[in-house]
């Protein structure tokens, strides 16, 4: 009796150790079948992504690409050529194994932020080391603060920092930092580091043209930049020295007080005489009415010569304004003088 219940156990515990082989067996053939190592990925364009079907024999699989014009795979190396979407296929043992593809645009930041005045107007291009081309489209992070239309211009309108977005012609992007600043500090900041200094200890900037003599004070006690010039009036009908100061102050007023002055080669002629200038509607083609303060120069002619010298100094401001700063006159308030 005791050698038969011997026996039953030996065959028991032959049986339950073919039947765990075999269940062992059973769960190493069910890992053992083909399958890819990813059914979905994502590339940025122009990178790889190896893909790989596991339990087959690589030099029997046959890749293929839905769209070659968006994603090519070699020896199962994907790579990512145009924006979309496309099928990878490995083909084993006459069975099909796909995974789907998604390529995203390639984004690049710029190496450099860029700088805006607050009113002023930047304009934005992309560029490559080999060539120059349109974005086929911009955008900006917060048009509350600046703003960007279908060419690249942007417009600052208050003090900050924006993302601006260029879409590529092949849907890539471009992101680049705008930073909107204000022109009156960076002017009074630029004038005190770069002027030269007059007989009060005030800095300002100079340029001359000819018989015109161009200058943008910073006057440090009253806080106000003084834009002035001077014309050499020898040879013509008025024959003299001509004057014009126009006062600004540090936070931009749109009503500027302005001073003309004129004294004649034989000190027979003179005249001094006031007006005030409205920044937001002055234009190149504005005339201001002037009163005289003192001088023996009828209305008519103290109106004409102060207007003339007024239009032609407002050109050497500009030219000293982008020269120096890169900034339009409508940074500092002349909204309509282009």
């Amino acid at each position: 009796m005791k050698m038969f219940k011997k026996s039953i156990c030996l065959v028991l515990s032959v049986l339950t150790v073919m039947s765990a082989a075999f269940f062992m067996s059973a769960a190493v053939s069910a890992k053992a079948k083909p399958a890819l190592n990813k059914k979905k990925i994502t590339i940025t364009r122009t990178k790889s992504y190896a893909l790989k079907l596991k339990n087959a024999k690589a030099s029997k699989v046959k890749w293929s690409t839905s769209k070659k014009s968006v994603a090519v795979v070699y020896s199962g190396k994907v790579t990512a050529l145009k924006i979309g979407k496309a099928t990878i296929t490995a083909k084993y043992n006459g069975k099909k194994y796909r995974c789907k593809v998604t390529v995203k645009p390639l984004v690049t930041m710029t190496k450099y932020d860029f700088t805006v005045y607050k009113n002023d107007t930047l304009k934005l291009s992309i560029s490559s080391k080999n060539s120059k081309y349109n974005a086929k489209s911009w955008k900006s992070s917060n048009p509350s603060i600046a703003s960007i239309n279908s060419n690249g211009l942007i417009t600052g309108i208050n003090y900050g920092t924006v993302t601006i977005t260029a879409t590529k012609s092949n849907g890539d992007l471009l992101k680049t930092k705008v930073n909107v600043i204000n022109p009156f500090k960076a002017l009074k900041n630029y004038i005190n580091e770069k002027g030269k200094s007059d007989k009060d200890g005030n800095k300002y900037l100079s340029f001359g043209n000819g018989k015109y003599s161009y200058f943008i004070t910073y006057n440090k006690e009253t806080d106000m930049f003084e834009f002035q010039g001077n014309y050499n009036g020898t040879g013509t009908f008025y024959e003299g020295q001509f004057e014009l100061i126009m006062y600004m102050d540090n936070g931009g007023s749109s009503t500027l007080p302005v001073i003309s002055l004129y004294l004649s080669d034989d000190d027979t002629k003179s005249y001094k005489a006031q007006s005030y200038l409205n920044a937001s509607s002055y234009t190149q083609k504005s005339n201001i009415k002037f009163t005289a303060l003192s001088g023996n120069v009828d209305d008519e002619n103290v109106n004409s010569l102060s207007n003339l010298l007024l239009h032609d100094l407002f050109g050497g401001w500009a030219e000293m304004l982008d020269t120096n700063l890169n900034m339009n006159l409508s940074a500092l308030g002349f909204s309509k003088y282009e």
